[in-house]
């Protein structure tokens, strides 16, 4: 009975050891969960971040593109009438526009 006694105690202490053991390691899982759930929040802000910065981006690409086309065509209708005004100047056919007062 002593020896069954004595057994008990050393296993009430292990099992004491294994729930202290479970408790630590609960309480690290608790705290690892709680930084990995703030990490993702922070990620999914910076994805929304990045996200709207690459949609800004796109709007002012088409923006800048649609003025640069929009420019090159203007100066290909100037050159087109530089060529003619040219061609004209070198045909003798010059046509000046008269200045009203």
């Amino acid at each position: 009975l002593k020896k069954q006694k004595e057994q008990a105690l050393v296993d009430n202490q292990m099992l004491r050891d294994n729930n202290a053991m479970l408790v630590s390691n609960n309480a690290e899982l608790t705290s690892n969960y709680k930084q990995l759930h703030d990490s993702i929040a922070v990620f999914q802000q910076r994805d929304k971040y990045l996200t709207d910065m690459c949609s800004k981006l796109e709007e002012h690409g088409k923006t800048v593109l649609q003025d640069l086309s929009q420019k090159l065509t203007e100066a290909e209708k100037d050159k087109l009438n530089l060529k003619v005004q040219l061609s004209s100047f070198k045909s003798g056919d010059v046509v000046t526009t008269q200045v009203s007062d």
